[in-house]
């Protein structure tokens, strides 16, 4: 996500260990399709909300490492939602 909000969503400039751009691409776009990106974000607030109580302001900071698929450019990756 770094990558996309530095160079201004370019696919073409992500490092190459993701596999080629427009096959990340799509997945991308895949998970937006599916909810992914809201079922995290509702995961994580229901989570939060579970551990602390309702808040009065949520606020979600992420980090990423390098997935173990990327070895193999992204080809073997299943997603299961």
């Amino acid at each position: 996500m770094d990558k996309l909000l530095d160079t201004g969503s370019q696919w073409r400039r992500l490092p190459t260990y993701y596999g080629k751009s427009k096959t990340v691409h799509n997945l991308f776009m895949q998970w937006i399709k599916n909810g992914v990106f809201e079922q995290i974000l509702t995961v994580s607030i229901n989570a939060t909300v579970k551990h602390f109580g309702s808040p009065q302001a949520f606020i979600t900071d992420t980090a990423s490492i390098k997935a173990p698929f990327a070895k193999f450019g992204g080809k073997t990756l299943q997603i299961v939602v």
